[in-house]
């Protein structure tokens, strides 16, 4: 089941900067450490809706099992910093992400929302 799980300026992501990004998952996790999962980030005011940056599991996705009885898992992203160090071009700049699964015959949104990445000159 898709969850709406923006990004807040509090979370603490920066242009140019290392960042985890952890999400949880719900639903039917079995055997969610075996899923393909990928992260897109998108420009939101970009109507072609190509992404900026692209993840995907095992190399920078890691989805976790949950410990049982738990019907929750997590899906833990790593960006490098120089992903994100050439994206900001305005003040005004707007992200979305998607996190999807993308197994065959699993394709499903696990989580989306809007997503801030400050810049790290704070006004």
């Amino acid at each position: 089941m898709a969850v709406e799980s923006p990004i807040q300026a509090s979370d603490g992501w920066f242009f140019g900067e290392d960042k985890t990004l952890r999400f949880t998952v719900s639903g039917d996790v079995t055997g969610i450490a075996a899923w393909l999962v990928q992260f897109s980030l998108y420009r939101r005011k970009d109507r072609t809706q190509t992404p900026l940056l692209v993840k995907n599991s095992p190399a920078a996705v890691t989805p976790a099992a949950p410990v049982p009885p738990a019907t929750t898992g997590t899906c833990t992203v790593t960006i490098a910093a120089v992903d994100t160090a050439a994206l900001s071009t305005s003040a005004d700049d707007q992200f979305a992400y998607v996190l999807r699964r993308t197994d065959t015959g699993n394709a499903q949104i696990l989580a989306y929302g809007g997503a801030v990445i400050r810049s790290a000159v704070l006004t």
